[in-house]
């Protein structure tokens, strides 16, 4: 299963018209289609709203599902019609930032995405804007592992591309360039869904763990979403956990050690 948000009506039609999706649930707060294995929500725009869409959506569905947020996106320095896949985002009210996992080949552009709560015509260097993914991307990680979750940004503007200049025509049309890249990266992370390969996060491992410290309902979780992310990154993920572990107190200083070690193992694989 897919789960696909998009904030404009305009980024989400040639998704709709691509992949043959029908309107359900005509009188509800968000516009949201369904197809084969697939579901497309519009959130509108904003961190919050997409949120929002985020939750209303899974509730439609009755199975797990991967999450893929199709968007556009400014840029200083990347032209207009690329598509970048963001390996950090950052929230810009609040400084937040989260680093989407990845476990499978990206020949394509990645780099940072920050969301801003109001549309910015000043663009710093090396990183691209939206208004969405620091609210989609904690959101849908509540339902699905982080690997399964992903932000593709198209960029449609920058310093020689005024906002200014976007019509709805034009929004569409650029998400329409990108089609085949919106579909590779559709279909690596239903197929990663389809495997299920993240229900089985290492039983005994997690055990031992959890009993090293007091974990809460929310810990334990993420706990398990890292050992599961490990498990991909890292021959013996095992013996790898216990040692970034050693010495560890708490729930939260072990969670932190986690991620940390995730992050230089998807470093040293060249995913960001």
């Amino acid at each position: 299963m897919l789960a696909l948000i998009t904030a404009l009506p305009s980024e989400a039609r040639p998704l709709i018209d691509t992949l043959r999706l029908k309107r359900i649930i005509p009188e509800s707060p968000f516009a949201v289609y369904r197809g084969d294995d697939v579901f497309l929500i519009v959130s509108g725009i904003g961190a919050v709203a997409s949120a929002c869409a985020v939750g209303f959506l899974r509730g439609q569905m009755d199975a797990p599902a991967a999450w893929l947020n199709v968007g556009i996106a400014g840029h200083a320095n990347l032209a207009v019609g690329e598509a970048m896949l963001a390996n950090k985002i950052t929230a810009a009210a609040g400084g937040r930032n989260w680093y989407p996992p990845r476990v499978f080949p990206w020949a394509g552009h990645d780099g940072a995405l920050v969301t801003v709560p109001q549309p910015r015509a000043a663009y710093a260097a090396g990183e691209a804007y939206d208004m969405e993914a620091a609210g989609f991307y904690p959101a849908a990680c509540r339902f699905a592992d982080a690997e399964l979750v992903q932000c593709l940004k198209i960029i449609s503007d920058g310093p020689l591309s005024p906002m200014s200049g976007l019509d709805r025509t034009k929004v569409a049309g650029l998400v329409h360039a990108r089609m085949e890249t919106v579909l590779q990266l559709a279909g690596i992370l239903q197929s990663l869904c389809a495997e299920r390969v993240y229900d089985s996060p290492g039983g005994a491992l997690y055990e031992k763990i959890s009993r090293q410290a007091r974990f809460s309902e929310t810990q334990k979780q993420q706990l398990k979403n890292r050992l599961r992310r490990l498990a991909l990154l890292v021959p013996r993920a095992d013996d790898d956990a216990m040692t970034a572990l050693a010495g560890a107190q708490s729930a939260a200083q072990i969670l932190r050690r986690l991620e940390a070690r995730l992050n230089a193992a998807s470093r040293d694989l060249g995913h960001g």
